[in-house]
């Protein structure tokens, strides 16, 4: 039947409803173009008082924070006297003068005078704490002289009196010093003039009837502590300026503090008088604004009226099939395909209409198609173990599916450089694909970026095919790092319709590869998890779980064998020491040395593993009886000869190792023999450590290990 020329296609309508939006578009904008100049002037206004308040927030802010640095800052200089806190304070005082308001610049000039002043009086306090180091010094010359050139019953006369007095004066300067009040400073100033005094009247006792060359010593030992109670007042005296300068200092500090707050509640007065201004404009527009609001209500309505007369049926359809798809999203989602039902429906849809809805539902079709294959997929290789079953699978995918039946699969090795093919279609691309030594000389590898040679005949210098084949390379993307990438192979000179094909069906092998690459990513995460469990991180040797649950297998195949397993266990003498004099670090680096020493003096067979803390188990797998005390030799003379390095120093450390053999002679178990081989361990160190100690069964009397 011929279609009436009259009848609305939907782009008629679509176009009809266009026009219509555009003039009500023009309107609202003319419109809004009219209250935009009237309120153009109110936003002025707002600016301007909001970028007062700002700036005066900012200038109040900065200068309260260098008023706060300059106040903690000096309790720091008092009680350190760094000269370096100094400079922090001249520093903050004098970036407060481009803070300040002018009339405050006086005032931070006198605090710039007091904080001067207190410099030259803590220099001077230095200056007399060394004379009381001096006169310290100088009272013990005088008891050392006194104790080698005179009688011992002299010295243990004055000893006590010198030794109590300076004490008591040690305990009085201290606890002023640390008190920091001026109470507590004269307080100890008297208390040492007094202990001094009493120590002067005790020395004349002890110097009559001394012969004349005695009394002599005497007086210069009292005049030695006359010096240092005189040192002691004159710093007492300095330390009470200072505490008056710091009062002072804090006293300038509080006042241009409140004077910082008060200039800016002055300035935000004045900022929150123009925004009132600008609030007040505001106001006289509110009746303009609703009367736009009532327009564009009409006009809304107006607009969807027309939508629901000429569109509403249309739309019916598309409502209809937007339905249908979302059961068939629901019922794929929760069972994984879609119910029968829904699928013939969708397509009957699809046969009735031949518009552009009809080509959206074939669309949908085609992607609900597509979404049950990808979400099968998804469900069959979260269920498989490795993930060469997983390449496999997707590998199937490329060539039954899709017809894609040249490709290679390459991932790159973890802990390695090199990139390695693990899989290849057909097989024998593998004789002549280029080897990849270095992961990033794959340009698809090095930048993450799909690699296609119809883009650029020559982007990629390693492809081997150039002369008669094309190339499309995708990287495998998992958590911003690739970690493989997957190479398709074509022929050249492809028609226009084979190359549309081949989009496509590139396409859908790409969906096919972003759905692997989460369950990739959780096999690859699942296998760094074991190796993480069983792995020491500092040394990346085998940890002591590891040793627990691969021994039994190692036993096993040494007794299937018939061989020897030698157990060497060492341990890193004086250790300790390295931590208490250079730290943990250093400690760390030199363990992380000592396990790559011992990793070079043992075959590859061999493992070796780290016991815990400084020890380390090795176990030499298929040795010869008797010679696991040779290769103990061996190592124990490779660690004393290596030169260590730790925190820029050269240290050379030794190790005891104690040796044992399974099987044992009396047929003990494997922790037995690895228990002689610890007690083997402690006898080397009781026998002065850096030595080889082989079990001997006097070592150990007990019955059980």
């Amino acid at each position: 039947m011929k279609k009436s020329p009259y009848v609305l296609t939907l782009q008629d309508r679509m176009r009809g409803l266009f026009l219509f939006s555009v003039i009500i578009v023009l309107l609202v904008g003319i419109f809004g173009y009219w209250k935009i100049k009237q309120f153009h002037t109110h936003q002025l206004e707002i600016k301007r008082s909001s970028t007062l308040l700002q700036q005066n927030l900012q200038d109040n802010f900065e200068a309260t924070r260098l008023l706060g640095n300059i106040h903690t800052n000096l309790r720091h200089y008092m009680q350190s006297a760094d000269m370096a806190v100094l400079t922090i304070i001249r520093q903050d005082a004098q970036t407060l003068t481009q803070t300040l308001p002018k009339e405050r610049q006086e005032e931070l000039a006198h605090l710039q005078e007091i904080i001067n002043v207190l410099a030259i009086r803590m220099a001077s306090l230095d200056e007399n704490d060394d004379q009381i180091a001096k006169a310290e010094q100088a009272i013990s010359v005088i008891m050392a002289s006194i104790s080698q050139q005179f009688p011992p019953s002299l010295f243990k006369q004055l000893y006590p009196i010198a030794s109590r007095t300076r004490g008591a004066h040690h305990r009085f300067y201290v606890s002023s010093v640390v008190a920091g009040q001026s109470s507590a400073i004269k307080a100890g100033k008297d208390q040492i003039t007094a202990v001094i005094e009493e120590a002067g009247k005790q020395f004349d006792q002890v110097a009559q009837g001394l012969p004349r060359e005695q009394q002599q010593k005497v007086r210069e030992l009292k005049e030695a502590f006359y010096w240092l109670e005189e040192s002691s007042t004159t710093v007492a005296a300095i330390r009470l300026t200072t505490v008056q300068t710091e009062a002072e200092i804090v006293n300038a500090v509080d006042k241009l503090k409140d004077a910082v707050a008060k200039n800016s509640l002055d300035r935000n007065t004045t900022s929150f008088s123009l925004m009132e201004n600008g609030m007040d404009l505001a106001q006289q527009n509110i009746l303009f604004l609703a009367i736009t609001l009532v327009l564009l209500a009409l006009l809304f309505f107006f607009t969807s009226y027309i939508i629901s007369r000429n569109m509403i049926e249309p739309l019916m359809d598309f409502i209809s099939l937007l339905q249908n798809m979302r059961r068939l999203f629901t019922t794929q989602r929760a069972g994984g395909c879609s119910d029968d039902s829904y699928q013939e429906q969708l397509a009957s849809f699809i046969q009735k209409r031949r518009d552009e809805i009809g080509q959206v539902a074939k669309a949908i079709q085609d992607m609900l198609g597509n979404m049950q294959a990808i979400s099968f997929f998804r469900q069959t290789i979260e269920a498989d173990e490795t993930t060469s079953e997983i390449y496999q699978r997707l590998a199937r995918i490329f060539s039954n599916r899709l017809g894609l039946n040249r490709f290679i699969i390459y991932e790159k090795l973890r802990g390695h450089e090199s990139m390695e093919h693990v899989y290849c279609q057909p097989p024998e691309l593998a004789e002549e694909i280029p080897s990849f030594a270095v992961a990033n000389s794959c340009r698809a590898r090095r930048t993450g970026t799909i690699v296609s040679s119809y883009d650029d005949p020559n982007i990629c210098a390693l492809f081997p095919f150039h002369d008669l084949q094309e190339h499309y390379c995708i990287p495998m993307i998992v958590g911003g790092h690739v970690i493989g990438v997957v190479q398709f192979i074509f022929a050249k000179d492809l028609s226009l319709d084979e190359k549309r094909e081949l989009s496509e069906a590139i396409a859908e092998a790409k969906n096919f590869i972003d759905e692997t690459l989460p369950v990739l990513q959780s096999k690859h995460l699942a296998s760094e998890l074991e190796e993480m469990a069983t792995k020491d991180q500092l040394t990346g040797l085998f940890n002591r779980r590891y040793l627990e649950s691969s021994l039994d297998q190692l036993v096993a195949g040494v007794k299937r064998r018939g061989t020897n397993l030698g157990i060497l266990m060492c341990d890193l003498d004086y250790f300790k020491q390295v931590n208490d004099n250079y730290g943990h670090d250093a400690g760390d680096a030199v363990l992380s040395q000592l396990a790559q020493v011992l990793l070079n003096s043992v075959r590859s067979a061999d493992l070796v593993i780290r016991f815990g803390g400084e020890e380390f188990i090795i176990l030499l797998m298929d040795c010869e009886k008797g010679k696991a005390c040779d290769v103990a030799e061996t190592i124990r003379q490779a660690v004393e000869n290596h030169k260590f390095q730790a925190s820029g120093q050269t240290l050379t450390k030794t190790t005891s190792i104690g040796v044992a053999e399974f099987p044992t002679k009396n047929n003990q178990g494997i922790w037995e023999a690895i228990k002689y081989a610890d007690v083997a361990l402690y006898k080397a160190k009781e026998n002065g450590r850096n030595r080889v100690e082989v079990f001997e069964h006097g070592m150990w009397e007990e019955n059980a290990y």
